[in-house]
């Protein structure tokens, strides 16, 4: 099971760093260099803001409701190991599409001189963020108990339950 987690862990990581290190290379030779593509007329320029623009919504609208709908179908499987290889899955594809959307707009932020664009392209960015998949959302989605996410992550865990001391107290396991 170690090998799902890894996977989520690279496609997660990977494309969330790289996207952001893309945007912000984009950000600075846009506004700091005075390297500039110029001899594209207006109607291009507008064509590709709206290829830009109706790409990163697109993708955007995929991506949320894959995720709002693919999720809860993941839950209510069985096998922990199956719940975790497809939940795997669906975060490896999520990450790398929008990591390739980000390099199509950032190449389309380069050649256009548009700044809307980039502000699309952050708005792929935060989503990366808000889906970011650490322990405890991976314990939402999949709906494991403490005992699994013990098993699976070890002292890393912190289990939000209170837990039974010998002397017939309870305390919360929260340091």
């Amino acid at each position: 099971m170690n090998k799902y987690l890894r996977k989520i862990r690279i496609a997660s990581l990977s494309g969330l760093y790289c996207s952001m290190a893309m945007v912000a290379a984009v950000v600075a030779l846009n506004y700091f260099s005075k390297w500039h593509i110029t001899g594209l007329n207006e109607t291009t320029q507008r064509s590709m803001l709206v290829t830009g623009a109706v790409l990163a919504v697109l993708v955007t609208a995929v991506a949320l409701l894959t995720i709002r709908r693919f999720t809860p179908k993941i839950r209510q499987l069985d096998d922990t190991e199956q719940k975790l290889r497809l939940y795997a899955g669906n975060i490896a594809r999520l990450y790398y599409t929008v990591l390739a959307t980000v390099v199509i707009e950032c190449l389309l932020v380069i050649v256009s001189d548009s700044n809307i664009l980039i502000m699309l392209t952050l708005l792929l960015v935060m989503m990366m963020f808000l889906a970011y998949p650490n322990m405890y959302k991976i314990k939402v989605d999949l709906g494991l108990d403490d005992e699994t996410m013990k098993q699976l992550f070890g002292d890393k865990y912190i289990s939000d339950t209170p837990t039974d001391q010998p002397d017939g107290t309870s305390e919360t396991s929260v340091d």
